[in-house]
């Protein structure tokens, strides 16, 4: 009796074939395996290879590295155990948008121009809310990032708005006070030190520029 490998779709005697049960679906019952496979030696020991080599894959939680291998895999059609690559392709899917959005973040570590600030604040929330939206539990910690990335570059933008906008010659106490209470929360959410810096020198020549100008009214008043 001859026996057909569905891997290679050769025919082959029954000492060099395994005949074994496979999960029909991912959503099948651990230990319920109802798809009858046989395979030539050859060709299952390719399978197993390539089940561990994914296996290896996903605990490194590496993106690339997961990437190369699942997409061999898939490539090379290799019919290994359904559950284990449906548990690869979520992870891989995982790894994929966090990667993107720890790019993201850190493409706006520095931002040239502020007004384009609320643009990335919107992109960086819509690849969250998609992340989201196909299943994706993203890390707790990648969730933080987020949060103080979106904090860091708000404070950022209001911070560098308000120093666009800024007239020294026409400041007061009320607009001195506007600006350092933007100080204080763009320090609070680590703005970069740049614009800290600027937004410091601003508010003492502000206030330079309002006692000059008391001191020149009282002047002017004095009999």
């Amino acid at each position: 009796m001859r026996y057909y490998c569905e891997a290679c779709t050769n025919f082959y005697c029954e000492k060099c074939c395994i005949r074994e049960d496979y999960y029909e679906n991912e959503n099948c019952a651990e230990g319920e395996k109802e798809r009858p496979v046989c395979f030539c030696t050859n060709c299952k020991n390719e399978i197993e290879k390539a089940e561990k080599d994914l296996r290896d894959a996903m605990a490194t939680e590496e993106f690339e590295v997961l990437h190369k291998v699942l997409s061999k895999i898939l490539s090379d059609k290799r019919d290994i155990c359904i559950k284990l690559q449906k548990q690869a392709e979520r992870l891989h899917l995982k790894l994929e948008k966090e990667l993107d959005i720890r790019n993201f973040i850190n493409s706006v570590a520095h931002v040239d121009n502020y007004k384009t600030i609320l643009k990335s604040v919107k992109t960086l929330e819509l690849k969250q809310e998609k992340a989201e939206s196909l299943g994706v539990n993203l890390d707790p910690a990648l969730i933080q990032n987020i949060n103080e990335c979106i904090f860091r570059l708000n404070a950022e933008r209001n911070l560098r708005f308000e120093m666009d906008n800024t007239d020294i010659m026409k400041s007061t106490d009320e607009s001195i006070q506007s600006l350092q209470d933007l100080i204080t929360v763009a320090n609070e959410k680590t703005v970069e030190d740049c614009y800290m810096k600027q937004a410091n020198e601003l508010s003492g020549k502000m206030r330079g520029n309002l006692d000059s100008r008391n001191i020149y009214a009282m002047l002017e008043a004095y009999p």
